[in-house]
Order: structure tokens, then sequence, then C-alpha cells
């Protein structure tokens, strides 16, 4: 026990000694709280070293992440749609060969052909000598006499080449020149009435007058041609039409399946229910017993052959019937 007194005494001793020398040196010293603290002096000094330390390193990593925010912003990226999944089937496809081939930008070369220009000497001499062989005798009527048949030229389609008609009393026969040859086309009747017909000038339409005039009634036939590659001839009959010239003949002639279209009408410049039921743009072709100056019909005679397509030389005559029946088709 007095050992321990001792101690104390000492202890106290020690600490005013240095309370007095820090005092003279100017400097506070904290008293201490607890008696571990007046026995351990140095447990105070070490636990503000601690903290002095943490504080400056605090204070450094601070400083240094305002360094580098202010001159090192970094970007912030939003994601505002989730990305896209893309299938393993996708990933894995393999291009087809159609997808390797180069894409080429230049448009497709259309294959175009040139209208060859056949000059007026060739159809001439085709429908002279197919006139001159009587080549139409397959086609027309056994009862047509010699006398009361002629021959026109008619411009039907709107190239430059005119289509040969063989007119009679009793049919129409249509020829047409291609590729060398005169071949047949269609055939119609004129009217029972006049024995005349319809012609519209590079229109392909023809036309007739049929019907009765005591019963039925009579009605306007129209017949529409069309340019085709396909036909040897270059023409097609496409649609044939029925007009009534009386109104009561429309039902009657309807119920028997004929074709009155009054949408096509103007179309065609036919004018139903008048008495002139043919535009202006249409011709009419008298009977062929009738003399015309406003159609020029001709007599199939070396003389009618040379009024339209001229005389011919010496060495246009020497071709035989034979070769030319070889190069020409009749029918």
């Amino acid at each position: 026990m007095k050992n321990i007194l001792k101690k104390s005494i000492s202890c106290c001793l020690l600490f005013c000694c240095v309370l007095l020398c820090c005092q003279a040196c100017g400097t506070e010293i904290e008293s201490p709280d607890t008696i571990e603290d007046i026995l351990n002096p140095k447990r105070k000094e070490q636990e503000t070293e601690t903290e002095t330390r943490s504080g400056w390193y605090d204070a450094e990593t601070e400083s240094e992440t305002e360094y580098q925010g202010f001159f090192f912003q970094p970007e912030t990226v939003v994601l505002t749609e989730a990305p896209e999944t893309i299938p393993l089937t996708e990933t894995l496809s393999v291009p087809t060969e159609a997808e390797t081939q180069p894409i080429t930008t230049e448009a497709p070369t259309e294959l175009v052909t040139e209208e060859v220009e056949i000059p007026p000497e060739e159809w001439e001499n085709a429908y002279r000598a197919f006139l001159e062989n009587q080549g139409f005798q397959r086609q027309i009527s056994a009862d047509v006499q010699e006398a009361d048949t002629r021959f026109l030229l008619l411009y039907l389609n709107d190239d430059d080449i005119p289509e040969l008609f063989i007119q009679t009393t009793m049919e129409v026969l249509i020829y047409a020149y291609h590729n060398q040859n005169v071949l047949y086309v269609d055939s119609f009747y004129p009217s029972h009435y006049t024995y005349n017909f319809y012609y519209r000038p590079y229109h392909n339409c023809l036309g007739s007058l049929q019907g009765s005039v005591m019963a039925d009634g009579t009605y306007l036939e129209i017949y529409e041609f069309e340019n085709s590659r396909t036909a040897p001839s270059g023409l097609v009959l496409k649609e044939t039409y029925c007009y009534p010239t009386r109104d009561y003949s429309y039902e009657i002639y309807a119920e028997r399946g004929m074709n009155i279209d009054l949408d096509k009408a103007p179309e065609l410049d036919i004018h139903p229910d008048r008495q002139n039921n043919t535009g202006s743009s249409w011709l009419t072709v008298p009977d062929v017993l009738e003399n015309s100056t406003s159609v020029q019909r001709y007599e199939i005679t070396e003389e009618g052959l040379n009024a339209v397509f001229g005389v011919q030389d010496a060495d246009e005559q020497e071709e035989t019937s034979e070769t030319q029946e070889r190069r020409y088709a009749f029918g």
C-alpha cells in the first residue's frame, strides 16, 4: 500500500512539473479526463495522431476526386431501349447465291424490234400477182358472176399498206399483205337491200346493214378488227356489235344474244336510234354495180390492174405464174 501511495505521489509530482514546463513554453496541454489518461498519457497522443493521419488521407482523396471530376467528366450513357436480341437462326444463316451476287445499277436492256419499212412496189406486185392468178376464187361464192366482181384498196388499220377488198353483190372478202404473202383475213355480207357497206379508215372498223325492214327491224352490224402480231395477216376480228335502227328492236335482238353495247357506241362513232347511224368518220362504199366517184372500184382486168398498180415492164412480166404461186400464199 505504501508503494502504491509513493507511486501516485511521484506521478502527481511529475505531472505538475510537466504542467509548469508547458505553461512556461506557452503550450496548452489538455487535462486528463480519466485515471487511465493520467497513468498512460501517451495513449491520447496515439489516438490523436491516428485521427490526424486518417483525416489527411480523406482530404487528399477528396481533393483528387474533385480534380479528376473537373477535367475528366465521364459520359453518362442512358439506355432507353433494351438491346435488340438477334435470333440464333439469323446469326448462323448462310447467304444464298442470289445475295452474294453483285448489285448492278444498270437497267436491263430491252429488245427493241424496229419495223422495217416496206416499199410500195413490194406489196403492189404481190396484190397484182394475186389478182392475175385469181387467188380469191377459193373463197368467193360460186354464184357470183365475174362481171359482178370488183377490187379496191382500203386502209383498214393504221399502217401504210392498204388491205385488198374483193367486193361482190353477195359478200366482201378481205385480204392483207404480210411477209411477202397475200393472206385471207375475213369476209362479211353487205346490206341485203342496198348491197353497200360502211368503212371507217384507219380505225379497224367495218359495218353493214342487216335485219328485216318489215319484221323485227334493221340493225347496223359493226365489225371491229385489231392488229395482231400472231395472226398471219396482222388483222383479226375482235368484236361484232349490233345497233338496231328502231327503239323496239333493242329488246328483240338483246333477247337473241346480240352484242348491244351502248357504252361502246361513242367510241365507234355510232348514233343509235337515228336516221343516220354512222358518224362523220365513216365512209359508205356503194353497191358494186353502182358507179361512184368517192370510192374507186376496178374490174379484175389488165386495164384495171394497170390503172391501180401501173404498167409492168418486160423484166417484171417474165416472172412465171408458177413462181408467183410458190412465192405468194393465196388463202
